[in-house]
């Protein structure tokens, strides 16, 4: 869970404004609630390869709050990008072989499709890796 640090130092000056104007002193009870909170998480199960903060450290946006070891995503996305080529090479045949009339429209289509296959399994992958990274959407503190 994490608490952006201003919230709390926002409502401390507000709270402490009035006794600095040498009025009375007085006691105040409270709560301090955070302003925003997130709980991140991500859909599959990797070991944890950095996790650069402890409860109760700050951080600012964009920060590494933690990276997981996803080699293998990594090496799934440079298999795919290879099949995607592949498909793609495929498919430029195909339409020479259109072109010089030994090749159908179906067998273009079906390379074409195959093609976009390919494509759609380097996004999926490409997305997965993407998710490797958790970064603090805001400033804040680790709770």
């Amino acid at each position: 869970m994490m608490r952006p640090t201003w919230g709390a130092a926002l409502f401390v000056m507000v709270a402490c404004g009035p006794l600095m104007a040498a009025e009375p002193a007085a006691t105040v009870r409270g709560v301090l609630q955070p302003l925003r909170e997130a709980r991140l998480s991500v859909d599959f199960s990797q070991p944890i390869s950095q996790l650069p903060l402890k409860e109760g450290e700050a951080f600012r946006k964009g920060q590494v709050l933690v990276a997981f070891d996803c080699a293998r995503f990594a090496a799934e996305l440079k298999a795919q990008r290879a099949a995607w080529q592949a498909r793609r090479l495929e498919l430029a045949g195909k339409r020479r072989l259109l072109r010089h009339q030994a090749a159908g429209r179906f067998d273009v289509a079906i390379a074409r499709a195959k093609a976009q296959e390919a494509a759609a399994r380097v996004a999926v992958v490409k997305s997965r890796l993407a998710k490797c990274t958790l970064r603090a959407p805001w400033d804040g503190v680790v709770a």
